[in-house]
């Protein structure tokens, strides 16, 4: 059973583009209407995720995966198309989220997992599960604005593993933290599949998502460009960034000829009489 579907779903963004380019330019434009350029983020998308799958989301920065995550969270309305989700979601989108710096990690447990639907009785007692996971015992009395960005991380993270949700959406915030952490989460993710929950998930990783994910697709300039199994996904994306790089390897190379060419004529050796070029 599909519990996330989207059908013909797109993402514009209308951006204002600043013109002027010398100080002057841009004093004469004071006042003016800016143009207004629109942006795809997403197009075409056609998606159906089944209860209980790991499905993993991969492709370049500005491709377009977190929009597509906030729209399958309900942050974000498409401009054209259906989203249909069955069940509650908990989206790990942004670092510190729901959060309050001004609290202490202690307070934003409570405020936290009540924007995620659980009562104080639940928070009550899942609170040393969360702590005890997240590794932070002993700064619990702490404000968050005092936080790293990995202590919020595993924060937010220990909260959103411990509230009864039936759909979790990772991005790329587990690039943020310490390796020994980001294999524990990885570790909590399998043990939620196999409880039946439903998980869409972000990665630089592809061998994270080879790893964990039963299907997965690319994404590039929006649209979805690969889809299926999650091991074929991952080869095709690491063949893509192959050639990609190989491309930018060759078109260095070519650059570096070239400078050398233009230096050769640019200084000419002239021969002395007597001399023989060989």
């Amino acid at each position: 059973m599909s519990v996330i579907e989207l059908k013909d779903v797109w993402k514009k963004y209308s951006l204002e583009r600043e013109k002027a380019t010398t100080l002057k330019e841009k004093f004469v434009s004071i006042g003016k209407k800016k143009e207004k350029e629109e942006v795809v983020a997403l197009k075409e998308i056609n998606l159906a995720i089944e209860k209980g799958e790991c499905f993993g989301i991969l492709g370049k920065n500005g491709s377009g995966k977190t929009t597509l995550l906030k729209i399958i969270a309900g942050i974000l309305k498409p401009n054209k198309g259906k989203v249909k989700i069955e069940g509650k979601v908990v989206p790990i989108l942004t670092l510190g989220l729901g959060f309050q710096r001004e609290l202490t990690a202690r307070e934003n447990v409570y405020l936290y997992a009540s924007i995620l639907g659980m009562k104080k009785k639940e928070i009550d007692e899942n609170y040393e599960r969360i702590v005890k996971f997240s590794e932070l015992e002993n700064v619990m009395d702490v404000k968050l604005k005092d936080f790293s960005d990995g202590m919020v991380m595993r924060l937010s993270f220990s909260i959103a593993f411990h509230v009864n949700v039936d759909i979790i959406l990772i991005d790329e915030v587990l690039a943020v933290g310490d390796a020994a952490f980001q294999t524990k989460c990885l570790e909590k993710i399998k043990e939620l599949k196999e409880e039946g929950k439903t998980i869409v998930m972000v990665s630089h990783s592809a061998e994270d998502i080879k790893r964990f994910c039963d299907r997965a697709l690319i994404l590039d300039k929006g649209k979805i460009i690969f889809f299926g199994e999650a091991r074929k996904v991952c080869e095709k994306y690491e063949e893509i960034i192959e050639s990609e790089r190989l491309k930018r390897w060759n078109e260095e190379a070519e650059k570096e000829n070239k400078i050398e060419f233009d230096a050769f004529f640019e200084y000419p050796y002239v021969l002395k009489k007597g001399e023989r070029c060989e």
